[in-house]
């Protein structure tokens, strides 16, 4: 179907639909309304897409080490300082 639209437009909707639930009929509905968006959106959406990459090395590092410290401790709480490292990784506050 999405052989009649040009190479990058195809291609992002074939990155879109690599995505878990979207399907190419979505990713083609999606791509389209990026297109029809004012520009900033699409650079903004580029701009965000490194740092889940980031946040999930940042995540595991500081699981392992609150891991650790909990093994040795006898503890077993993580989410909580998983959560306050990811806020803080994002730029937000402490929580």
């Amino acid at each position: 179907m999405t052989s009649v639209y040009p190479k990058p437009l195809r291609r992002l909707v074939l990155l879109l639909s690599r995505l878990p639930g979207i399907g190419e009929k979505t990713a083609t509905r999606l791509a389209f309304f990026v297109l029809r968006q004012p520009e900033q959106l699409a650079h903004d959406l580029a701009a965000a897409v490194p740092m889940p990459v980031m946040l999930s090395h940042d995540c595991a590092d500081a699981l392992t080490e609150v891991g650790t410290r909990n093994a040795e401790r006898g503890t077993s709480e993580t989410g909580s300082s998983a959560f306050r490292v990811r806020r803080s990784a994002l730029g937000e506050g402490q929580g």
